[in-house]
């Protein structure tokens, strides 16, 4: 959680190098394009949600980035949880990046999810400035 430009996202990145490394498949997404995926199964008959779903949960690592943009509907909050719950059920990390603030993140994701992160993971809070404003010397 934290602020822009703040390494979190990199921080994703070397922990999905990590997996790797240990022969644990990975998959990075933004938040919104998993949704995108779940509505295209309704202009494509071949695939369905519960193929996108498990798609999202096949990978031992899944980064789901940039979950402050997405419609926060109750349709797209359930199908969020469905997806984090499923893999927590299966024992599959979950990093879940968001450029909120603590109290902004838990409104946002709901009470189960945040009881998952304090159940059995960990909070990092990168309130450092931005990495990409830097002055050049």
């Amino acid at each position: 959680l934290g602020n822009r430009g703040a390494g979190k996202s990199q921080m994703a990145v070397c922990a999905i190098r990590e997996s790797c490394h240990n022969l644990k498949n990975a998959k990075y997404i933004k938040a919104l394009n998993f949704f995108l995926a779940i509505r295209a199964t309704y202009k494509d008959e071949k695939e369905t949600e519960i193929g996108v779903v498990h798609d999202f949960l096949s990978p031992f690592l899944l980064v789901i980035d940039a979950v402050e943009n997405r419609g926060e509907t109750p349709f797209e909050n359930m199908l969020l949880n469905h997806l984090i719950d499923m893999r927590y059920d299966q024992c599959k990390d979950t990093i879940i990046i968001s450029n909120q603030n603590e109290k902004e993140f838990a409104a946002s994701m709901g009470p189960s999810i945040v009881d998952r992160i304090h159940e059995c993971g960990i909070k990092i809070i990168c309130n450092q400035k931005s990495f990409r404003r830097q002055e050049k010397k």
